[in-house]
């Protein structure tokens, strides 16, 4: 904790140093924030009583992002969160059957700053993040970014295979900011449209076995962007190709990954898709995710969310064959209207998440949603009959706004 502080200090020191606050630092300086609010109303899809059955949850968080030009050359950016969130049952089960925890940072915070509980079903906690604190370094041949930052792969709509490094679940409803890992990023132009990105990515103490290095090329080939990369994560090792392109007015992808873990067998991930516009209000997408970790029989789906895979591989699909539709209409300028189906093609459950969307103010924003899940149902956790029939049916609302 001492070093996370001392460490922000320093950064805010060399962000406002040398010269000291002058009008010229004034227009250097900037700062953008945004306040959330979400209130879920959750039903487990398990066998409780009628009280135990049925939660909800409220969270809202305010985030303040700072950015500081020093020269043409060297940038800054810090960013911090605030929450606050209530339980009406502590025991609320998340939507998706993931356990991983991990996070790729040195040292951190301790995220939960105060709580209280009423008696013993529910609570009421905050906690805080400080999510970035990146020093940056931009020239015309290089651009090298160091410190706490958002680090993303893939181009695959519902599931990207090479994206290692905290990837959103399906049912994530706010996807706006990647949390930030602690890396050393490098990254080289090739060319007009190529580039070559290098990085360490350094988890809890520092340690080797908390770590990952990556490696990855992008070109372009025949009007096509393909990207190769070597990922080697927490002793576990990625080979993994990115190709997106255009074929007939419609964009395409093929995303893959094969990764040879630390211990048991090797497993073959990979997301095939495409999109289209069929108008200037309609939007739809089609993919098809292969997962090879996963299981063929839900049988084993316990026993697989304990595996390599799910505890530091970033799957948290826990079947084999995935299909996902998805489509947007733009029902007016202000009011958008969403829905993605996705269907576990061996278990043939469904997860329905329809949306609407209204801008009603300039950067206030009003949503409501739904995850619904379609298939057998499970009398507990520990013995799931089908995966999307597992997930807790979820109806929220939410506001945002931004400064």
């Amino acid at each position: 904790m001492k070093n996370l502080v001392n460490l922000t200090l320093i950064t805010i020191w060399l962000m406002l140093s040398s010269r000291g606050i002058t009008a010229q630092d004034d227009r250097r300086l900037s700062w953008q924030g945004s306040f959330k609010s979400r209130l879920f109303a959750i039903h487990s899809p398990f066998e409780l009583d009628k009280h135990q059955a049925h939660s909800k949850v409220w969270s809202s968080s305010a985030r303040l992002k700072v950015l500081y030009q020093q020269s043409d050359q060297i940038s800054w950016e810090a960013a911090y969160d605030l929450s606050l969130r209530y339980r009406s049952q502590i025991e609320v089960l998340p939507a998706d059957l993931s356990t991983s925890t991990f996070k790729y940072r040195i040292f951190d915070l301790n995220q939960k700053v105060a709580a209280h509980r009423f008696g013993d079903e529910s609570d009421l906690y905050s906690y805080h993040n400080l999510d970035r604190v990146i020093a940056i370094w931009s020239k015309d041949t290089f651009d090298l970014l160091v410190g706490r930052q958002p680090i993303s792969f893939g181009s695959a709509r519902l599931v990207n295979p090479t994206d290692v490094f905290l990837p959103y679940a399906i049912t994530a409803v706010d996807q706006e900011e990647r949390e930030g890992v602690d890396a050393i990023r490098l990254q080289l132009p090739i060319g007009a449209m190529g580039e070559l990105d290098i990085g360490v990515v350094i988890g809890e103490h520092g340690k080797a076995d908390n770590s990952a290095a990556f490696l990855r090329l992008l070109y372009p080939v025949a009007g096509q962007d393909i990207a190769l990369m070597f990922v080697n994560f927490r002793q576990n090792t990625l080979w993994g190709i990115d190709v997106q392109g255009a074929l007939s007015g419609a964009g395409i992808w093929l995303e893959s990954a094969y990764v040879k873990p630390n211990h048991g067998a090797s497993y073959l991930r990979y997301s095939l898709g495409s999109d289209y516009s069929f108008s200037d209000n309609w939007y739809g997408f089609i993919e098809y995710y292969h997962n090879g970790a996963g299981s063929l029989s839900h049988k084993n789906y316990l026993s697989r969310s304990t595996m390599s895979a799910y505890q530091e591989g970033g799957v948290f699909l826990l079947g084999r064959e995935y299909l996902s539709l998805g489509a947007s209409y733009q029902l007016s300028a202000l009011l958008t209207l969403s829905q993605h189906i996705t269907a576990n093609l061996n278990d043939r459950s469904l997860l329905l998440s329809p949306k609407i969307e209204w801008n009603f103010l300039e950067d206030h924003y009003l949503e409501a949603g739904i995850f619904y899940g379609l298939g057998s149902s499970s009398n507990s956790y520990l013995e799931i009959n089908s995966e999307f029939g597992a997930y807790s049916k979820t109806i929220y609302l939410g506001y945002r706004t931004y400064l």
